[in-house]
């Protein structure tokens, strides 16, 4: 079979970062699903701003041929004379055969028919490319695609060549109005066009005309330009996060160049001037001994540039942002924060749900209701509610909008307000994305709860639960906040309890008040439940824990099995699937789960409640019972104090006198008097097991 490789360039316009990945991913993906069942070698993809390119080594040239034997008429209908007739000859031209090799054979209960024999697959990949590429391109997946021109074809940004090379040929054909091409060209300050024949050409080319193709090789390139800049500096290593994923993407032929600004600056708050940096000019801030410095890496994509006129055009752009952030500093805080926060008064939330100044009140009183179980001073939580969004009417969020909270503890601490109170202001926000980190302090524990169960039961109050994929008010979100903030907090209770307070907290500060129709109404419908609500968004909470912990390797099964006791103390409900998660590799453990289904299952037949001691006649039944006793009181412990790893080692060892019991007596014997109370000792058992999990739904595969 002859091979020969591949290679597909897409010359674009500049793609966002976050596009890149994900591109290209979905580019590789679709084409191998068009030349599935081909063999081939290597599959290798390359992606910059300007192109996403795949090249596949060693990719046979036509499809496998395969011989199947295809039945037709019967052969009275197909052949005169042992001829074949024009029913036999439309049949064989039908299957793109010679009609002269038609045959006839014996088909079980069809008698003789006729057959051909016929030659599958064998079709040039070529061919496949020509007629398949158009809708390979349209399943690559972006974020937002556009369209351009007159035409009807979305991209993520325009297209400008298509690239198809195979064997060292262009392949004939088009794709959304491009013409299959054998060119491209490099950089934008390099652009000369280059023929391409192969992807060793390919890859030396483009690195002639200032292009490196290879992400990682680009990356490393990063990685080295960032570890040199901070060695002649003197400064710290360079973390590899978010922003140098980010940057790998946005530069084709990346240069290093360290740029300063005005050293009186670093008065400014360290976060800000970090913020402006990163997030706004996707430079890379400089540290010497953990201390910020006034020195910046910036990743050029200008392989011919005046390194000091880099530096300087990045330092002027940076400076600009700093003495406007100082004049924003300066005039915050000539007025007092509550001064600040009389603009919330006018800040709409959500229509029907009131304004910002209305959360910081409900925040407030709900806060200080929930301080004592975070172990958190009530007046603290109190203080730092009612200055949790007071930062929202600062010119310094206005133009910086990614420091809310931050800004809102800096002014708070810089006026006098209680350390604890103000650094709440800041972590009330925390977690603030998957994998962020959670609130640290009590107080701001307490005020982070209040956060999300006042969003979870306001949008939900007035219908704005998020369906199917759609989650505008990021509501997953905070019930996953809620979570992670109450197992860091270990607060022990009852989520209905807590959403239940948050409830009354909202009928307390919306009744009879202006802005607040949308729940009133919504509490006063025909079809409004506002003692169910609670319960309801304690259900919703739930599944997100449940989807967070099978992100984290649980089976689904186990976190079923877990939720079925009907604890919604999510403390508890970790705890107890971090015991099983260690217990579960044990050997024994498959038998248990046997051994401790069967008792389960006694609870859908068995016609009584439970035995008393008292009634117990027979040794095994005893010994169960007694067995049982002691596993009550390490259950009881475990739902105390969350030591659930003792509790489950101490249900193992029932497994014993549990068999012991079914080999030695019949439970449903013949005799009702016996039957119930044998049935009564494993009911015993069965709901004290039931108080663990609920074992039936767990696999024992």
């Amino acid at each position: 079979m002859s091979t020969a490789q591949l290679l597909i360039e897409l010359g674009t316009e500049e793609l966002p970062a976050r596009f890149a990945r994900p591109a290209i991913e979905g580019f590789r993906d679709a084409l191998l699903e068009l030349l599935a069942g081909l063999p081939r070698g290597e599959v290798r993809t390359y992606v910059t701003p300007r192109r996403l390119a795949v090249v596949i080594d060693d990719l046979a040239t036509h499809q496998p041929t395969a011989e199947k034997e295809v039945l037709g008429p019967p052969a009275d209908k197909a052949f005169t004379g042992g001829v074949p007739n024009e029913t036999g000859i439309a049949f064989a031209r039908g299957k793109g055969a010679d009609p002269a090799t038609l045959r006839i054979v014996e088909v079980p209960k069809r008698g003789p028919v006729a057959a051909i024999t016929v030659v599958e697959g064998g079709a040039a990949v070529a061919d496949l490319l020509s007629t398949g590429l158009a809708a390979v391109l349209a399943k690559i997946p972006f974020a937002r695609s556009m369209r351009w021109a007159d035409g009807t074809f979305t991209f993520g940004r325009p297209l400008r060549r298509v690239v198809v090379v195979f064997g060292g040929d262009v392949v004939a054909g088009s794709a959304h109005g491009f013409a299959f091409s054998g060119e491209t060209n490099g950089h934008r300050l390099s652009p000369e066009p280059f023929p391409v024949t192969d992807a060793a050409g390919w890859l030396a080319g483009l690195r002639a005309h200032h292009v490196e193709p290879d992400r990682a090789v680009r990356r490393a390139r990063v990685v080295a330009l960032l570890a040199e800049a901070a060695t002649a500096e003197g400064c710290d290593p360079v973390a590899h996060d978010d922003l140098l994923e980010e940057v790998v993407d946005l530069v084709e032929w990346p240069v290093g160049v360290v740029g300063t600004f005005d050293a009186d600056l670093l008065e400014l708050p360290p976060r800000l001037l970090v913020t402006s940096m990163r997030v706004h000019q996707r430079y890379f801030p400089l540290h010497r001994a953990g201390m910020l410095t006034n020195r910046f890496v910036v990743v050029a994509n200008n392989p011919f540039a005046n390194v000091e006129v880099v530096a300087e055009g990045n330092a002027r752009v940076l400076r600009a942002r700093f003495y406007d952030a100082r004049f924003f500093l300066r005039e915050d805080l000539a007025k007092p924060l509550t001064t600040h926060a009389e603009k919330l008064l006018t800040m709409r939330w959500i229509k029907g749900l009131g304004t910002m100044a209305d959360r910081g009140e409900r925040l407030a009183t709900l806060g200080a209701m929930l301080a004592e179980g975070f172990g958190a001073d009530a007046s603290t939580v109190r203080t730092a509610a009612m200055l949790a969004k007071a930062d929202l009417g600062t010119q310094m969020v206005g133009e910086f909008p990614e420091l809310q909270g931050h800004v809102g503890r800096l002014y708070a601490a810089r006026q006098g307000v209680d350390e604890a109170a103000a650094v709440a202001v800041e972590e009330h926000y925390l977690p603030r994305f998957a994998g962020d980190a959670t609130a640290s302090t009590p107080a701001g524990r307490a005020l982070a709860a209040a956060e999300r169960l006042d969003v979870l039961v306001g949008c939900f109050g007035v219908g704005l639960e998020p369906k199917g994929g759609g989650d505008p008010q990021g509501l997953r979100r905070a019930a996953l906040g809620l979570v992670h903030t109450l197992i860091a907090a270990g607060w022990r209770g009852d989520l209905d309890g807590l959403f239940q307070a948050a409830v009354g907290v909202y009928h307390q500060h919306a009744t009879g008040q202006p802005g607040f129709e949308g729940w009133t109404s919504a509490m006063q419908g025909a079809s409004a439940d506002p003692a169910g609500l609670g319960s309801r968004l304690a259900v919703f909470t739930l599944a997100r824990f449940k989807a967070w912990q099978v992100d984290l390797g649980r089976s689904a099964d186990l976190v079923d099995a877990i939720l079925a006791v009907g604890s919604r103390d999510v403390v508890d409900l970790g705890a107890r699937l971090e015991a099983f998660a260690g217990f579960a590799g044990t050997e024994q453990f498959a038998t248990i789960l046997q051994t401790f289904k069967r008792v389960m299952n006694i609870l859908d037949q068995a016609e009584g409640g439970e035995a008393f001691r008292e009634a117990l006649v027979e040794p095994e039944a005893l010994a169960l019972f007694d067995a049982a006793t002691a596993v009550q009181h390490a259950i009881a412990t475990a739902e105390s104090n969350g030591a659930w790893s003792d509790a489950l080692h101490a249900v193992a060892d029932l497994t014993p006198s549990i068999q012991a019991f079914f080999d030695g007596l019949l439970v449903n014997d013949p005799d009702a008097t016996v039957r119930a109370r044998r049935q009564g000792t494993l009911v015993r058992v069965a709901n004290l097991l039931g108080r663990v999990a609920d074992f039936r739904r767990i696999s024992t595969r």
